[in-house]
Protein backbone atom coordinates (compact mmCIF):
# COMPACT_ATOMS: atom_id res chain seq x y z
CA UNK A 1 0.00 0.00 0.00
CA UNK A 2 1.37 3.36 -1.20
CA UNK A 3 1.11 5.79 1.17
CA UNK A 4 -0.65 9.52 -0.08
CA UNK A 5 1.02 12.45 0.50
CA UNK A 6 -0.11 14.93 3.20
CA UNK A 7 -1.53 17.89 2.00
CA UNK A 8 -0.53 20.04 4.77
CA UNK A 9 2.97 19.32 4.47
CA UNK A 10 5.18 20.72 1.53
CA UNK A 11 6.50 18.37 -1.19
CA UNK A 12 9.77 18.31 0.27
CA UNK A 13 8.59 17.12 3.68
CA UNK A 14 8.79 13.85 2.60
CA UNK A 15 11.91 13.64 1.20
CA UNK A 16 15.66 16.13 1.54
CA UNK A 17 14.66 19.76 1.32
CA UNK A 18 15.58 21.74 -1.68
CA UNK A 19 18.57 23.74 -1.68
CA UNK A 20 18.37 26.98 -0.98
CA UNK A 21 18.36 29.70 -3.36
CA UNK A 22 21.63 31.05 -4.89
CA UNK A 23 22.04 34.53 -3.39
CA UNK A 24 22.52 37.46 -5.92
CA UNK A 25 23.68 40.82 -5.79
CA UNK A 26 20.78 43.40 -6.25
CA UNK A 27 20.76 44.91 -9.92
CA UNK A 28 20.55 48.15 -8.32
CA UNK A 29 23.53 47.19 -5.95
CA UNK A 30 25.59 46.58 -9.14
CA UNK A 31 24.53 49.44 -11.19
CA UNK A 32 25.91 51.55 -8.63
CA UNK A 33 29.00 49.43 -7.91
CA UNK A 34 30.16 49.85 -11.88
CA UNK A 35 29.15 53.87 -11.64
CA UNK A 36 31.54 54.27 -8.72
CA UNK A 37 34.18 51.92 -9.55
CA UNK A 38 34.10 51.36 -13.24
CA UNK A 39 36.38 48.66 -14.41
CA UNK A 40 37.48 47.91 -11.87
CA UNK A 41 34.09 47.53 -10.37
CA UNK A 42 33.41 45.21 -13.21
CA UNK A 43 36.50 43.07 -11.77
CA UNK A 44 35.12 42.49 -8.60
CA UNK A 45 31.49 41.99 -9.50
CA UNK A 46 32.67 39.35 -12.08
CA UNK A 47 35.15 37.82 -9.22
CA UNK A 48 32.23 37.53 -6.52
CA UNK A 49 30.01 35.70 -9.30
CA UNK A 50 32.49 33.45 -9.82
CA UNK A 51 32.45 32.43 -6.12
CA UNK A 52 36.45 33.49 -6.49
CA UNK A 53 36.38 35.47 -2.57
CA UNK A 54 37.04 32.54 -0.21
CA UNK A 55 36.59 33.70 3.69
CA UNK A 56 38.83 31.57 5.85
CA UNK A 57 39.48 32.30 10.17
CA UNK A 58 41.80 34.71 9.92
CA UNK A 59 41.36 36.39 6.24
CA UNK A 60 39.72 37.16 3.07
CA UNK A 61 41.47 35.51 -0.07
CA UNK A 62 40.47 36.55 -3.17
CA UNK A 63 41.78 34.29 -6.22
CA UNK A 64 42.75 37.03 -8.69
CA UNK A 65 44.24 36.24 -12.97
CA UNK A 66 47.48 35.42 -11.14
CA UNK A 67 47.63 34.37 -7.80
CA UNK A 68 45.55 34.43 -4.59
CA UNK A 69 45.25 38.16 -2.75
CA UNK A 70 44.82 38.30 1.38
CA UNK A 71 42.48 41.34 2.05
CA UNK A 72 42.83 42.56 4.80
CA UNK A 73 40.80 45.80 5.46
CA UNK A 74 42.48 48.19 3.57
CA UNK A 75 45.07 46.24 2.39
CA UNK A 76 46.18 43.33 -0.01
CA UNK A 77 48.70 41.58 -0.82
CA UNK A 78 48.41 42.59 -4.65
CA UNK A 79 51.23 45.00 -6.19
CA UNK A 80 48.87 47.82 -6.65
CA UNK A 81 48.32 47.60 -3.41
CA UNK A 82 51.41 47.12 -1.96
CA UNK A 83 53.30 49.12 -3.82
CA UNK A 84 51.65 52.02 -5.49
CA UNK A 85 49.35 52.34 -2.54
CA UNK A 86 46.13 51.62 -4.45
CA UNK A 87 42.67 50.49 -3.64
CA UNK A 88 42.46 47.59 -6.20
CA UNK A 89 39.78 45.28 -7.10
CA UNK A 90 40.54 42.50 -4.73
CA UNK A 91 39.41 45.01 -1.43
CA UNK A 92 36.11 45.86 -3.52
CA UNK A 93 35.36 42.12 -4.35
CA UNK A 94 35.67 41.16 -0.84
CA UNK A 95 33.88 44.01 0.90
CA UNK A 96 31.11 43.41 -2.05
CA UNK A 97 31.42 39.54 -1.01
CA UNK A 98 31.37 39.70 3.03
CA UNK A 99 28.81 42.31 2.97
CA UNK A 100 26.43 40.34 0.63
CA UNK A 101 27.13 36.79 2.55
CA UNK A 102 28.53 35.74 -0.80
CA UNK A 103 32.12 34.35 0.42
CA UNK A 104 33.16 30.59 -0.24
CA UNK A 105 33.33 29.64 3.75
CA UNK A 106 36.09 27.84 5.25
CA UNK A 107 36.44 26.71 8.65
CA UNK A 108 40.28 26.91 9.16
CA UNK A 109 43.15 29.16 9.42
CA UNK A 110 44.27 29.96 6.09
CA UNK A 111 47.95 29.41 6.45
CA UNK A 112 46.98 25.72 7.00
CA UNK A 113 45.11 26.25 3.81
CA UNK A 114 48.24 26.29 2.54
CA UNK A 115 49.91 23.63 3.71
Amino acid sequence: MTALPDPELPDHATGPAPPPAPRAIPERTRRAVLECYGEQGRRALAAVDAGSVKRYLDFVVVVGTRDEYIVEGDLCTCDRSLFRNGFCWHQLAARIAVLADLCEEYDLWYHAALE
